[in-house]
């Protein structure tokens, strides 16, 4: 009976946590070596990542943070709009979005970092097997073993051996991922450490009311037909001149270098690219991360065991340690 009830619980261990979450990390240090550590804490920016959609409440959000969004701006007669700027599954969720959409986007003055990689740009493709193992494919389908070998280690490190990728395998529809949320986050550091990866632009939000004559189907590319959704408001963006809109920053570097340093998070040593995640933390006042736990993929839950690993191979001074112990209990929710 024993060894029955231990299975029975290794079971439940092993399923998906499944939600929208807000995680929060908070930087418990003042930074040393300051004449006036409050009044220099007061000026380091809070980061905001928002990596759903605006399903709920989500942090408190001023003039000074440091927001970076996983959506990019879409005009009227685009068609769709990023899968965070709305929600197909309930009308009244969908518009409230749209309405705390622009109201966000009204409260940064500085510029908001569009963090999302265009799928054009996504340069690798991870196909998860029924044997639990991820192969990892470039754009030309070659398979790319060193990087598969380095995920392996990285996912075995945290526990999620090819039983556990077995389970997570539920969260994609396709048994596929881009990892897009683990680049976006790396985008993240580069919006702090490397701001001329990024090109700026001003455009004007604009609601669009459901049954609005201009909200029209719209014929893509590749042949097929956009329709909106019956009783969904749509947020569109127009283009205007500096200053008289939101301002957004693009990333338009190499997506090249966003790949070297997704290799460099996921290995299982110290390097400057962890080294430069941890600055970054140490030079703010924390990280809220609005996420989607496997609802629609695998990557929002990675991202922060990326973040964790960044902890996990050097000797931490005491406020790293406390910062690793808060990532810590946010993934000790990921599986039931």
């Amino acid at each position: 009976m024993k060894y029955i009830s231990l299975n029975h619980k290794i079971k439940k261990r092993m399923a998906l946590n499944k939600g929208y979450a807000l995680h929060t990390i908070t930087n418990t240090l003042l930074v040393p070596d300051s004449n006036d550590p409050v009044a220099f804490a007061i000026q380091m920016p809070k980061i905001v990542e928002i990596a759903g959609a605006l399903t709920e409440d989500i942090p408190i959000i001023n003039e000074h943070t440091w927001l970076c969004i996983q959506a990019s701006p879409n005009k009227l007669g685009d068609g769709d709009v990023s899968s965070n700027l709305r929600f197909k599954g309930d009308n009244q969720k969908n518009n409230e979005g749209c309405e705390k959409w622009v109201d966000i986007l009204g409260r940064i003055k500085e510029g908001i970092y569009c963090t999302s990689l265009p799928r054009e740009q996504r340069l690798r493709m991870y196909i998860m097997n029924d044997d639990g193992t991820i192969d990892v494919f470039n754009k030309e389908k070659d398979e790319l073993t060193e990087e598969k070998r380095v995920l392996k280690e990285f996912l075995e490190y945290f526990g999620m051996d090819q039983e556990k990728v077995k389970v997570m395998k539920g969260a994609s529809e396709h048994s596929a991922t881009y990892l897009a949320d683990m680049l976006s986050f790396i985008m993240v550091m580069e919006s702090f450490h490397n701001k001329y990866s990024f090109t700026s632009t001003c455009a004007i939000p604009e609601i669009v009311k459901a049954g609005d004559e201009r909200l029209k189907p719209v014929e893509k590319e590749n042949g097929k037909v956009w329709v909106p959704v019956e009783g969904n408001d749509y947020l569109y963006f127009t283009p205007c001149d500096d200053g008289k809109g939101v301002r957004f920053m693009t990333y338009s570097s190499d997506p090249n270098n966003l790949y070297a340093k997704l290799q460099d998070l996921l290995s299982l040593e110290e390097n400057e690219v962890k080294a430069d995640l941890r600055m970054m933390f140490n030079f703010s006042q924390g990280y809220n991360r609005w996420s989607d736990i496997w609802i629609n993929d695998i990557d929002d839950a990675l991202a922060i065991y990326m973040i964790l690993n960044a902890y996990s191979h050097i000797e931490l001074k005491d406020h790293e340690k406390d910062f690793k112990r808060q990532i810590e209990e946010i993934t000790s929710t990921f599986f039931q």
